[in-house]
Order: C-alpha cells, then structure tokens, then sequence
C-alpha cells in the first residue's frame, strides 16, 4: 500500500557512523520508491528484484528491502514513505533497521527541506508517551533524525496501530502533523 496525502501547495563518532548508514539507505529508498511510483498500484506481488542488488518484499503497509554491494555489506530495514500526491514529493519517510556498532535496531526519519530545524520532531505512538528528537542532518533527499530502539519503544511499534510524526514548517512555524501505519510492521520487523 503506497501512502500518499494530498496537501495544498502554500501547505559520538559511532553515533555519526549510524547517521551516515542511515543516509545511505534512505537515499537507496527513495531510488527504490521513486521506481515504485511508476508501477501500477494494483501489482500485488509480494515480492520484486529492483535490481541485482536491492531485493524487497512487501508486509502490508511496510517495504522490507535489502541492498549493498555484496553479502557482507547488504543492509536490510522496513521502511514506509509518504508523498504529496499534486508533486509525488516525498513529505516523510519512516524506516527501520539494524546498524551501528553493536548491530542494535535504530528507527529513522526522513522529513523534507524547509522544516523549522530547532523544532526538532515529536512523535507518538497511538497517541502515548511523545519522544521529542532532535534533527542531526539535512541533505539533497532531506532532514534526517534517529533514535535507537529500545525494548519499551519496540513493543509499542509492534503492538501500536500507527505512528503520529510532528514537525514545524520552516517559514510558518506551523506544525504539519502525519500519521503512518503500523500494519505489517511486526511482520517486517520479524524479518530483519
């Protein structure tokens, strides 16, 4: 299932390693969703080879996708992403997956340029316990911010119906406010 809103247009170094990872996959995710786009929405196949690199499955409203340059670089995370239907922007992308040092599970976002950076981003999940999370870094492809996953915010993803993703416009300081599925997450997750 492809998230798409239709908004009006006015609308440490082990740690710096993990941001850089996560730049890496989200830019092969968007390569991997802008392709996606252009497949007919019908196409129900759970599963598709995008390239002889990047293998991906789909688990509800989550996309489980691997991809590197051979077996001991590949990367696999879940992931899901909304775009703004008039420009098939993306407006925010959510994946999941194992990186760092210690090979812990890590949840990313990915929020567009423009946003009101010392706002950071909030969100919940099922409407508890609001994680305020600080934006480490914008690129080409947008603003990224990371948390690792505990075991307390785990279970939540895996038990919670969605995601509630809060951030501040950067001219208007209003807040745009989305929600993302967690259907098939646990699926997904299982899967890493």
């Amino acid at each position: 299932m492809k998230n798409i809103i239709k908004t009006s247009r006015s609308t440490g170094l082990s740690f710096f390693a993990c941001v850089l990872l996560a730049q890496l996959f989200m830019g092969n995710v968007a390569f991997a969703e802008t392709e996606n786009k252009n497949e007919a929405t019908s196409n129900n196949k759970t599963e598709s080879v995008v390239d002889k690199k990047t293998t991906k499955k789909q688990f509800q409203d989550w996309i489980y996708q691997c991809g590197g340059k051979g077996i001991k670089d590949e990367k696999c995370f879940i992931m899901q992403n909304i775009f703004i239907q008039e420009s098939g922007l993306r407006l925010l992308g959510v994946a999941v997956g194992y990186l760092g040092p210690d090979d812990s599970p890590w949840l990313f976002f990915t929020m567009p340029l423009g946003i009101f950076l010392p706002a950071g981003i909030v969100f919940n999940i099922d409407g508890t316990n609001e994680n305020k999370l600080p934006i480490h870094i914008c690129l080409p492809d947008g603003c990224k911010s990371s948390a690792r996953l505990d075991k307390e915010l785990l279970n939540s993803l895996q038990k919670g119906n969605k995601i509630k993703v809060a951030f501040k416009d950067g001219n208007t300081r209003k807040q745009i406010t989305m929600e993302v599925s967690l259907a098939g997450f646990s699926r997904g997750f299982a899967a890493l």
